[in-house]
């Protein structure tokens, strides 16, 4: 019997399916009507100069709007089943729902000062969703995550100066607004989404978000919070044409994607493989949005949302399956009696190497092809991004092994039943997608009228990615321990995971300390004496008189100045569609 707050988890995932739906077949009514929406509400019309907001509906953003809702109902459901013990599940779910709602405003924010407030408000709520089990390593991971991403937070704020400063106004990413980024408008937003898809030297913080709940990996850390700065990038691209800066981004999306794939290999943690796994995929994303073939990358950017965020929950059951131990070595399933997880396992890591016909081998080989046939396109970058599928391909297969029982052998440890309802419907949108979605969004999400005249000896290699893969990844499992002391030099993040060590998080809190007591000299003075006395009077006659309750509320003033000014702006405006 479902708790009332669990029921609750499963009418938000309900509500964000049908959402997700609904924004999929808005896509589909742009894609085929080739139309687009721009919503725009003056604040303050009636009394000064308006202050704008605006909505931009199109093809990418209903597609990407849809993703992130189909994946958040699903883990919401996945959640009910997942964390069924645990006491505060509705502060949990209230956490998704505000990443949700950051999320789409991102997504459907033309303005780079709108996109900026989804962009912090990313930040806050995937902080407080990977400490959410309060020990010392979600909140060493915590911070790291915080602070990485408040470093692009600062870059992107850099960027929206910049361009009120130049332009006097709003930068847009409307066709014909008329902008170009240039200088430090481009090293802002640039910087912001080396930050927030975790690309080299920034890369430590997403292996070590693994601290979080599954859930949350499942969505935060696997299709929206690490693609937010990809698709920063794709949806400026207009003005970033000419830019220099793109041959820089080609070498350290490659480095991403190379130190990631060997990283991988040597990797015992369930969890932290499928996560640079994750990052690996983004260095291949980043090659092609390097590479200017935005259509190609966004296409596989919606196909890997769906089966990576399928292989995080199924990762999650066999972690619950083996009472929550994560190492590979110790927590290998051998049983025959798991045959629906082994299904879904093998169809999302099939996905994840691309299995010809599934939807991760459709938007892979068009990424691939289309990459192949530009003319910037240097030998090197396609070899280094032919070299990241062969070895998706090896430790897809290793992880696979590994889980089976035919590299370790193992017992489950503890025995999670199979049956639940709840468990499987979270799973069947994704695996339908992760199955065919490929085909059936092939032909809107990819450029429309475009054909590809690929070379046969190109598409040869490319057919051969996975067979290949399959021999080096059973040549790898039989003499591991040969090739280990190599591959651990190539592995291990090169170094960067050093950042991920408690030191961080110790003078990070160190800082904070300080801050809070220069904020205790002048927080009291800031406020006036009356709202001190009555507020320490009204805790008092509660019976929970306190300085730390007083230092809490006495913002209250600052919050309801903000909360009557957004009426203002509201109550004032008019809307213009």
């Amino acid at each position: 019997m479902l708790k009332l707050s669990n029921w609750g988890g499963l009418v938000w995932g309900s509500i964000l399916l049908i959402g997700g739906l609904m924004l999929m077949l808005g896509g589909l009514s742009c894609v085929g009507n080739h139309q687009s929406v721009v919503l725009l509400w003056e604040g303050f019309s009636s009394i000064c100069h308006p202050l704008g907001f605006c909505l931009l509906v199109d093809a990418e953003s209903c597609f990407f709007g849809s993703t992130v809702c189909l994946i958040a109902g699903s883990v919401m459901g996945f959640s009910v089943y997942y964390m069924s013990s645990e006491k505060f599940f509705y502060r949990f779910v209230g956490i998704i729902l505000d990443f949700v709602g950051s999320m789409i405003l991102l997504i459907f924010s033309p303005g780079l000062l709108s996109v900026f407030i989804g962009w912090d408000g990313l930040g806050v709520s995937s902080f407080l969703l990977v400490i959410y089990f309060l020990s010392d390593k979600s909140l060493n991971a915590g911070l790291l995550t915080l602070l990485s991403n408040r470093l692009g937070d600062i870059f992107l704020l850099l960027s929206v100066s910049a361009a009120w400063g130049s332009v006097g106004a709003e930068l847009s990413s409307l066709e014909g607004s008329g902008f170009s980024l240039s200088g430090i408008m481009f090293v802002g937003i640039f910087a912001a989404s080396l930050t927030k898809s975790a690309q080299v030297p920034f890369s430590a913080w997403l292996p070590a978000a693994m601290a979080a709940p599954t859930p949350v990996s499942a969505l935060v850390h696997s299709s929206t919070l690490v693609t937010a700065g990809l698709y920063l990038l794709i949806r400026f691209s207009s003005g970033l044409m000419s830019s220099e800066f793109w041959s820089w981004g080609l070498w350290i999306s490659s480095g991403t994607l190379v130190m990631a794939s060997f990283s991988s290999l040597v990797e015992c943690d369930m969890k932290k493989i499928v996560a640079l796994s994750t990052l690996s995929q983004l260095g291949l994303m980043g090659m092609a949005v390097s590479m200017e073939s935005m259509g190609a990358a966004f296409f596989h950017l919606i196909m890997h949302a769906y089966f990576k965020a399928l292989l995080f929950m199924i990762m999650g059951y066999w972690i619950h399956q083996c009472s929550g131990y994560q190492d590979l070595r110790v927590s290998s399933i051998s049983s025959q009696e798991f045959n629906m997880s082994t299904v879904f396992t093998l169809l999302a890591l099939s996905s994840l190497s691309g299995v010809p016909f599934l939807s991760g081998f459709i938007s892979k080989d068009y990424l691939l092809e289309s990459t192949s046939m530009l003319s910037s396109v240097s030998s090197g970058s396609g070899l280094l991004m032919v070299l990241g599928c062969v070895l998706t391909v090896m430790y897809s297969g290793r992880l696979l092994a590994s889980l089976l029982g035919f590299k370790w052998s193992g017992e489950p440890v503890s025995h999670w039943s199979e049956k639940s309802g709840v468990f499987w419907a979270s799973l069947v949108v994704l695996s339908i997608l992760s199955l065919s979605g490929g085909v059936w969004l092939s032909g809107y999400l990819s450029p429309v009228g475009t054909s590809l005249l690929v070379p046969k000896e190109i598409k040869l290699v490319f057919s051969l990615i996975v067979l290949g893969g399959m021999v080096l990844s059973w040549g790898f499992l039989r003499w591991e321990s040969r090739f280990s002391s190599y591959l651990t030099s190539l592995g291990s993040l090169w170094g960067l995971s050093f950042l991920s060590f408690p030191l961080l998080g110790s003078s990070a809190l160190y800082v904070g300390k300080m801050s809070s007591e220069i904020e205790d000299l002048w927080l009291p003075l800031a406020s006036s004496g009356w709202i001190q006395s009555s507020f320490l009077d009204i805790s008092g006659s509660l019976g929970v008189s306190s300085a730390k309750n007083f230092i809490l509320f006495s913002n209250l003033p600052i919050l309801g100045l903000s909360m009557f000014s957004g009426f203002c702006w509201f109550f004032t405006g008019q809307f213009t569609l």
